[in-house]
């Protein structure tokens, strides 16, 4: 019986531990809304003026927001949803957009950033307002964040679209100077790998011949076929079981027949819903 209650002390102390967290962190969400809501209070147009301001508001109702949802009990969020509206993905036009976007490069962000400017430029080339300014800011802009992701290759595609655009544009030319040197002094330094590789070993599962393939790999990629690359932030237990749940989405750990392979495709979705315009969800569907 003793036993039995030293036990029971030891479980509950170690729930009552796990309940401290989750309130301590939902008081840390409140006070951050309530620090925001009492700044823009009686201000609202001049304190939402600010780009980074709008944003970080966005991201505390959409992220942050989702996040704390989850610790709530069922009741609650079901309580606290049915008092919100909030706007449909469908809602924002172009320029907000790039706003969002531009606010998320403010704050290096580069990974939101890239998806909101791309889609920025994606709507700007549906709506009839276009102008060739509002074009080349965006395209400026995504250069700097697909650039901080890795994709040299694209940035320096963008610089020359920029450039396609204004021929004059001095920034774009000082840019387009910059990753052609980037991305030269990368395949000198590739080839001369490649050299020593093939002048110590033989073996063809070597790290020369994975240089190899990034040399072809780059050739690809000279001639525009290349993949924009968007890294998601987080810890590496994070992009570990993230890396995880694709290779099982890709098939690359499923039993499955070929018929039934064939039958099986993942997509990115939203749902027109304000909590997953920032992290869709992977969503895999098989057709029967």
């Amino acid at each position: 019986m003793l036993g039995t209650e030293v036990e029971l002390t030891k479980q509950l102390k170690t729930y009552l531990k796990e309940e401290n967290k989750r309130i301590d962190h939902i008081k840390k969400f409140l006070n951050l809304i309530e620090s925001q809501v009492s700044r823009a209070k009686g201000k609202e147009e001049k304190y939402f003026s600010n780009p980074i301001n709008s944003y970080l508001f966005i991201k505390h109702l959409t992220i942050e927001w989702n996040h704390i949802k989850t610790m709530l009990s069922p009741d609650l969020s079901k309580i606290i949803d049915k008092q919100w509206l909030f706007p449909s993905f469908e809602d924002y036009i172009g320029h907000d957009c790039y706003v969002i976007g531009r606010a998320a490069l403010a704050t290096e962000d580069f990974y939101h950033a890239l998806m909101w400017l791309q889609e920025a430029l994606d709507r700007l080339d549906q709506e009839n307002n276009t102008t060739l300014m509002s074009k080349i800011n965006i395209l400026n802009n995504l250069t700097h964040a697909t650039s901080q992701q890795g994709n040299i290759e694209h940035a320096l595609a963008l610089a020359e679209e920029i450039l396609s655009i204004d021929p004059g544009h001095v920034e774009a030319k000082k840019t387009k100077i910059h990753y052609e040197s980037l991305i030269n002094n990368r395949t000198l330094m590739v080839e001369e790998q490649e050299k020593v590789d093939f002048n110590t070993t033989d073996d063809t599962g070597s790290i020369g011949n994975s240089l190899k393939q990034s040399s072809i790999q780059y050739v690809s990629m000279n001639n525009k076929n290349f993949q924009v690359k968007n890294q998601r932030p987080g810890t590496n237990l994070e992009l570990r079981s993230q890396q995880a749940f694709e290779e099982i989405c890709r098939q690359q750990h499923a039993q499955l027949s070929k018929k039934r392979q064939a039958t099986l495709f993942c997509r990115y979705r939203h749902n027109n819903h304000p909590y997953l315009i920032f992290r869709p969800v992977k969503e895999e569907k098989v057709l029967d």
